[in-house]
């Protein structure tokens, strides 16, 4: 519990340093540049188009899940993928954090055992993240030659490549390979042996329609993103480059995966407005688009699935007290 507050504290605090450093009345004056009532109909729209994000990434464990379970609701997957990202948005992440409870969740919706779902769970995470480090790599190897791209901005980008090397290692060698080296069976802990059993039946669950859609989806995803900064800017009044804004959509994510802070919170932030700022952009022009940006994007969300986090923990403890509700266990 100590450790929880600890980094809310980071994260305030450098949500603090960055209003300090590029003065609250200069930050003010960017975001007061457009009349109140049309920035809160912008607001209102952001959090739609958010929601519509949202509903995408939740869509992809419905296809994922519904063969196997034919009476799982759509709308009960985005209620327990919401509650997940509560979790993940209020713990330091890497955009791993939550999965455990989205695990729980969906065995106690399904009955499925805890194997099978952490396959769902793997599975979900290789389409929606391997699109990202491509378009990391793709974005890095052209911006290089353009833009300042920061040091910490690589740094995040090895961290996530490494995350997902073991992850696709662990998806496409099969359980009885061979260490290349001894010629052994590799010696694992209990963890490892249950996420690598896991990770084995990935290779099953879907075919190359599914694969496809399921990329597809994951690219729409990630590509709406700089849009969403992109249209801040504007209605802000801040000329940007779309170049630019590329660039610094996916880098901020980048460092905001780093597990240092509750869903990025100051990481995000910050690393936007320093890329912004040594590329040409005034640092609390930077400061003011990434906080209304992420009202939206990080704020809304927070909203929303705490209040989803709340009806599925209440349905849960109604199927507690129901004599009639019983579950297999499937494990």
């Amino acid at each position: 519990m100590k450790g929880k507050f600890v980094v809310w504290i980071v994260g305030i605090g450098l949500i603090t340093a960055l209003t300090v450093a590029a003065g609250l009345d200069s930050i003010i004056q960017v975001m007061a540049s457009m009349d109140p009532f049309l920035l809160m109909g912008f607001l209102t729209f952001m959090c739609a188009f958010q929601m519509i994000t949202i509903s995408l990434t939740a869509y992809q464990w419905f296809h994922l899940m519904r063969s196997e379970v034919p009476s799982l609701r759509f709308k009960d997957v985005l209620r327990i993928h919401l509650a997940g990202g509560f979790v993940e948005s209020v713990t330091p992440s890497s955009k791993l954090g939550g999965e455990a409870a989205k695990v729980y969740l969906f065995r106690k919706r399904t009955g499925i055992g805890y194997n099978r779902i952490t396959s769902y769970m793997l599975a979900h995470k290789y389409f929606s993240l391997l699109p990202f480090l491509f378009l990391c790599l793709l974005l890095i190897s052209v911006a290089s030659f353009t833009y300042h791209v920061p040091g910490i901005v690589l740094v995040s980008f090895g961290f996530l490549t490494i995350l997902m090397a073991a992850l696709v290692l662990l998806i496409h060698r099969r359980p009885t390979d061979r260490d290349p080296v001894t010629g052994r069976m590799p010696r694992l802990g209990p963890a490892l042996c249950y996420v690598r059993k896991a990770a084995c039946e990935v290779r099953g669950l879907t075919d190359a329609r599914d694969r496809l859609l399921l990329f597809s989806l994951s690219f729409m995803v990630w590509g709406l993103y700089p849009v969403k900064i992109y249209l801040t800017a504007m209605v802000l009044g801040v000329e940007l480059g779309l170049g630019l804004v590329v660039m610094a959509t996916f880098a901020a994510y980048l460092v905001s995966m780093l597990p240092l802070t509750p869903g990025g919170l100051g990481t995000f932030e910050g690393s936007m407005a320093l890329i912004l700022s040594v590329n040409g952009v005034p640092f609390a022009a930077g400061v003011a688009i990434a906080f209304t940006a992420r009202l939206f994007i990080f704020w809304f969300p927070l909203m929303v699935s705490a209040i989803a986090a709340m009806s599925v923990m209440g349905y849960i403890e109604g199927r507690k007290t129901d004599p009639s509700s019983s579950e297999t266990d499937g494990a």
